[in-house]
């Protein structure tokens, strides 16, 4: 299993960049993000403990564009 760890304050920034017009408003998204993904999220690696089982964790936090030509 590959696990891709990312840190909660930057998975709602780009959640929120992603979903607010969807979701009709920034503070929408914020707060499905809130209180439902990370809120399950959280629960699912408090049980599942996913960083210590996985054969390889990546860190998602920082991501760096790539050079097309």
């Amino acid at each position: 299993m590959i696990y891709l760890k990312t840190d909660f304050e930057i998975a709602l920034l780009r959640g929120v960049n992603r979903d607010a017009e969807h979701l009709g408003s920034v503070e929408a998204a914020v707060e499905k993000f809130n209180t439902r993904y990370h809120k399950a999220s959280k629960i699912y690696i408090a049980e599942n403990s996913p960083e210590e089982v996985a054969d390889i964790a990546v860190s998602y936090t920082h991501l760096r564009a790539h050079e097309t030509d």
